[in-house]
């Protein structure tokens, strides 16, 4: 192939370099160019020029050389991951320290490195500033996002906003309630207590959606209720105030038979609660978790909790960002829901 240039008044190291920008140009990362001897003849320069003007190349990252088989367009390196929670900093035992320990791992079998930034002043410096990076805005409120300008390098992993905004990553908050009623519904329950972790100050998605969920689903799908089955959990409240609350709801005359928490991580105080009572979770009173965290599996007895298969969800969220990386950045992805079935719901006998 002839490649035309302007070069009557280049010397031969800048006759080369736009000899191979222009075969560059024409061809797909990853393509192979003309052989060193084809190059050296159409452009009637010495070999010591050839390798300089490759070596230069080279260190731009234009160019890859691979012995013996010769040139190629290099595959441009895939930009850093960033991945940006201020809000959470990893609460070690939370869901999100258990998510994002495992979300580091998957996206480093991709020979992918991921830098997590915590500290607030540099979240806001990234989000505002950064554009050659991939970032991953983790559970983070939309106000955060309202200097960003148009921004195409943010994917929202589980956002902290009522309405995902494309390209994001999130549970189908309100899917999961349902999963976890319904499934109640068939074991025979209609007193279904929910325990729930309130904020007056903050907007928590997880929790509010679910909460506004479980208001509608339980009147939808004709329940008893009453405003006593719900378990308020206040922030930084202690385990003994929930285990009392607890055990004060499942003494009404009318009580439930079944709990449902927002959290697996409430387990320890729920099932407290229903012992203080004399009773027995999984026996007496059917109870389910949310996020089906690593200690529903070791807990006594298991818990029951509806959640995502992790591995499905970071094989999408990898997906999701190659796309993105390649411009593609209208889809909203919900994640595939399971209930894992343990031993705290599956014998109950409702009343």
């Amino acid at each position: 192939m002839t490649v035309e240039l302007n070069v009557r008044n280049s010397n031969s190291l800048e006759k080369a370099e736009k000899y191979f920008l222009a075969l560059l140009d024409k061809r797909k990362s990853g393509e192979r160019l003309p052989s060193i001897r084809q190059i050296k003849k159409e452009l009637g320069v010495g070999q010591s020029v050839i390798e300089k003007t490759i070596l230069k190349l080279q260190g731009e990252g234009l160019l890859r050389v691979r012995q013996p088989v010769g040139l190629f367009k290099a595959v441009p390196p895939a930009p850093n991951i960033k991945l940006l929670d201020f809000a959470n900093k990893l609460d070690r035992q939370g869901f999100y320290f258990e998510f994002v320990s495992e979300l580091l791992f998957r996206i480093s079998e991709h020979n992918r490195r991921v830098e997590l930034v915590s500290n607030r002043e540099q979240v806001k410096d990234i989000l505002y500033h950064d554009r050659s990076s991939t970032i991953l805005a983790f559970s983070m409120p939309l106000q955060d996002f309202a200097h960003t300008g148009n921004a195409d390098n943010i994917i929202h992993l589980l956002p902290n906003f009522r309405d995902p905004v494309s390209p994001a990553l999130v549970i189908d908050d309100y899917k999961l309630v349902e999963m976890q009623l319904n499934y109640l519904s068939k074991l025979g329950h209609k007193r279904i207590a929910y325990v729930h972790n309130y904020s007056s100050e903050h907007f928590y998605r997880a929790d509010n959606v679910r909460w506004d969920a479980f208001h509608h689903i339980v009147f939808e799908k004709g329940l008893e209720f009453c405003q006593d089955y719900l378990i308020y959990r206040k922030p930084g409240e202690d385990i003994a105030h929930l285990e009392q609350r607890v055990s004060e709801v499942l003494q009404l005359p009318n009580a439930p038979t079944a709990i449902v928490m927002c959290s697996d991580r409430l387990v320890r105080a729920v099932y407290g609660g229903i012992r203080r009572t004399g009773l027995e979770p999984g026996r007496d009173i059917a109870v389910i978790g949310t996020n089906n965290r690593m200690l529903a599996d070791y807990v006594d007895p298991p818990l029951t909790s509806c959640g995502f298969d992790f591995t499905t969800g970071f094989n999408e969220l990898y997906d999701m960002i190659i796309e993105c990386e390649k411009g593609i950045r209208d889809r909203i992805i919900y994640l595939s829901l399971e209930l894992f079935e343990r031993e705290s719901s599956g014998s109950v006998s409702a009343s």
